[in-house]
């Protein structure tokens, strides 16, 4: 498109253009990235968490698990599949339709460990 031509269509205009950002930004993902208090659990094929606020659904693990699943091991629980409080930032993403995270409520997408402690006996979500 030539600049003559562009200038006609409105498409070259700054005000088309912070459209198209703010859309972008708005819309894209990652958007309702946030930070999450919950029970984790990490192991063969499992990678789950259940938030503080809401028991009631587990969520399949994704992203970057890497880190997660290091701060797990440096935790040297004796048990394999032992609960952990954890606090995690993510976003939710969507629902799987196949593998073992379609067996979950959704998908939470883990950007970044906040924090990871072992749960006492018998405790839950330490809030």
């Amino acid at each position: 498109m030539t600049a003559k031509r562009q200038e006609r269509s409105g498409l070259g205009s700054p005000i088309v253009l912070c459209l198209c950002a703010l859309a972008a930004l708005t819309c894209g993902p990652g958007t309702d990235r946030e930070t999450r208090s919950g029970i984790y659990v990490w192991g063969h094929e499992v990678s789950a968490i259940t938030f503080c606020d809401n028991a009631s659904a587990t969520y399949w693990v994704s992203g970057n698990t890497v880190p997660l699943r290091d701060a797990y091991e440096a935790l040297r629980l004796e048990e394999p599949y032992t609960e952990v409080f954890v606090r995690v930032m993510g976003r939710f993403g969507a629902e799987a339709t196949e593998g073992f995270a379609a067996d979950y409520d959704g998908v939470f997408v883990v950007e970044k460990v906040v924090g990871m402690e072992r749960l006492g006996p018998g405790s839950n979500c330490p809030e």
